[in-house]
């Protein structure tokens, strides 16, 4: 998303029984586990030009 200038952001509180449904997921042994969200960001947002970071892998990811 981010290399087509696309804003991606993670949806809490989904039904994933519905998305499930919806989607017809159950028939191709599939389930729902993450909603995520896609869009351009209104340029009138106030912090469309605040500078954005990243974490490294090493600050976000844990290996077991």
């Amino acid at each position: 998303a981010a290399l087509l200038e696309v804003d991606a952001g993670p949806m809490g509180g989904f039904s994933n029984s519905a998305y499930d449904e919806i989607l017809g997921l159950a028939p191709l042994n599939l389930a729902s586990t993450v909603a995520i969200a896609f869009g351009y960001r209104d340029p009138s947002d106030p912090y469309v030009t605040t500078p954005k970071f990243r974490r490294t892998a090493d600050d976000a990811i844990l290996y077991i």
